[in-house]
């Protein structure tokens, strides 16, 4: 009986994670790639008139927010994947077992 109930709260508690990773994943995404977008459209130069005055245009309040959410959102990508990988290995381990860790205890 007690197997099952674990089986049980285990699956629930890792769909619940996963979820709450996917949902972090998917805003850092759309959040990284708004700001490459915008950053784009709004402080990269299009014209030779534009490209005269790029040290001007990258300074500019708005260029300065876009290129920290971007470097910020690179970052935190860079953290999701250590996380998820420190993650993983631990439930990929506890299935590639043969016993379960509280069988070879007792």
């Amino acid at each position: 009986m007690l197997p099952v109930i674990f089986k049980s709260y285990f699956s629930e508690m890792l769909i619940t994670e996963i979820k709450y990773a996917v949902k972090i994943y998917l805003f850092w995404t759309v959040v990284h790639n708004l700001s490459i977008y915008l950053y784009n459209k709004l402080c990269v130069s299009n014209s030779f008139f534009e490209y005269i005055f790029t040290p001007l245009i990258t300074i500019t309040p708005h260029c300065k927010a876009l290129y920290y959410v971007f470097s910020t959102s690179t970052d935190m990508m860079n953290t999701m994947m250590m996380g998820f990988s420190m993650w993983v290995i631990p439930k990929l381990t506890m299935f590639t077992m043969k016993k379960p860790i509280h069988e070879k205890i007792n």
